[in-house]
């Protein structure tokens, strides 16, 4: 399904593309590879198979047509003469916004988020945070005024759903001061998982952006729904190959979510915190806190250490406990190369891994 809708999202892009004169075109590429990734648990060392991923971004914009398109692959190496690719499904973003006027919107979006909705350090949105998503409309009656609504077709084809989920929401920013938003996601379901969100973005003091959310999700629980009204995996640090059931247990799910998160940025000082925390989150953890402190050394370098706290308030033994301190490196303008070392520490289980990334930005 997910190859379909990336097949017809860039198919859309481009037809729309080459028929409307672009005010911008920008190219994204990153090469990544965690190089090397460790589990220590009971005096014994599992490593895990080499594996390199691609993610590759195209971004559109004009007067009144913008379109995005990003895609991700993967190589992974179980022994020395064999490798695997594959697609990287959790990578697959778009969207298309065309506006035939000034205030109203048609777009083709998997996510439109409200401001304060956003976790600056794991740079995540809470899933009910959504205006709308997949076809929807966006009207803007008054400046800073937002009205959508979306129907989540192709989310819902392959899922337990009988209809497609149906989402609203409102936000509404009041210059540069502050931005409110509230949203309503999955009213008609037969399951009765409805969930409702309440947003506010603060951003009335210098350098300084504070977001709030409440999220109240009714209706039965499983898995899935992280995506759709939860946090899914809410950690600031992950080690993909070997972290994938530990990580699977981090989403924050329950009938109350309540999360802030804070942002500032000094010249070349940059802090960030998140907060979330969802009582009795079902086969979850039920807290996650997360800070990210950078500092700029020169023009072309930059030192920041990232932490993280995941906490089962039944279970305190299950903590997880992350850091990741890693230094960027901007070559030639376009080019980033950033290094770093990941350690997780879960109980008697230690996970370690060295991340190195190329990345490549370029706009005309």
């Amino acid at each position: 399904m997910k190859k379909l809708t990336m097949s017809l999202v860039l198919a859309l892009a481009l037809t729309f593309a080459f028929a409307e004169q672009p005010k911008t075109i920008s190219f994204e590429n990153k090469v990544s590879s965690e190089t090397l990734q460790l589990q220590i648990a009971d005096g014994k060392a599992r490593l895990a198979p080499f594996r390199m991923d691609e993610v590759a971004r195209a971004e559109f914009e004009s007067d009144k047509l913008d379109a995005l398109i990003q895609v991700g692959f993967n190589w992974t190496f179980p022994t020395e003469k064999y490798a695997q690719f594959d697609w990287t499904t959790d990578a697959l973003d778009y969207y298309i916004e065309f506006r035939p006027i000034e205030q109203l919107t048609f777009f083709f979006h998997d996510e439109v988020f409200t401001k304060g909705s956003k976790l600056f350090v794991t740079g995540q949105n809470v899933a009910s945070g959504n205006l709308g998503s997949d076809f929807g409309i966006c009207w803007r009656p008054i400046g800073g005024l937002r009205i959508a609504a979306g129907a989540d077709f192709l989310s819902g084809i392959g899922h337990d759903h009988s209809r497609p989920i149906i989402n609203f929401g409102v936000d509404y920013t009041y210059g540069s001061l502050v931005s409110v938003g509230l949203t309503v996601r999955n009213p008609f379901s037969y399951t009765k998982k409805i969930a409702v969100g309440a947003f506010v973005s603060f951003t009335g003091v210098k350098n300084l952006t504070l977001n709030a959310a409440y999220t109240f999700r009714g209706g039965d629980f499983d898995a899935g729904d992280g995506g759709s009204s939860g946090l899914t995996a809410a950690s600031p640090v992950t080690v993909p190959q070997l972290t994938t059931d530990l990580f699977a247990h981090t989403s924050l799910l329950a009938t109350h979510l309540i999360q802030l998160s804070a942002s500032y940025a000094q010249k070349a000082f940059t802090f960030a915190a998140d907060f979330a925390i969802a009582p009795s989150s079902k086969n979850a953890y039920d807290l996650y806190a997360g800070a990210d402190l950078g500092y700029r050394l020169t023009d072309e370098i930059k030192a920041a250490v990232r932490a993280g706290l995941n906490l089962d308030l039944d279970n305190a033994s299950s903590a997880v406990i992350s850091v990741y301190p890693r230094v960027d490196w901007t070559v030639a303008k376009n080019h980033t190369i950033s290094a770093g070392a990941k350690v997780q520490i879960e109980g008697s289980k230690i996970f370690i891994a060295l991340p190195l990334a190329w990345n490549f930005k370029y706009k005309i």
